[in-house]
C-alpha cells in the first residue's frame, strides 16, 4: 500500500514510529524508491559486474603470466 503525504512534515513523523496503525493493520513505515532511480541502480549494478568481470580475468591473466615464467 502506498500513501502520499500533502506535507514533508507529517511524512517525518510517520517516518519515526516505523510501525502504524492503517486500517485496523500494522504497518511498516518506508519510503518509496522512484523507478527510474531503481533502474539507474540496476545498470549500475550491470556495469560494476561486467567491469568485476574484467578485472578477475585480467587478474588471472596476470597471475598464470607470472607463474609461468618461472
Amino acid at each position: 500500500m502506498f500513501v502520499t503525504f500533502s506535507d514533508h512534515n507529517s511524512m517525518d513523523k510517520a517516518l519515526i514510529q516505523k510501525c502504524n496503525l492503517l486500517n485496523s493493520r500494522n504497518c511498516e513505515i518506508r519510503t518509496a524508491l522512484d523507478g527510474q532511480f531503481l533502474i539507474q541502480c540496476k545498470m549500475v549494478q550491470k556495469i560494476l559486474a561486467v567491469v568485476e568481470e574484467v578485472v578477475f580475468k585480467g587478474m588471472a591473466v596476470l597471475v598464470m603470466e607470472e607463474t609461468s615464467v618461472l
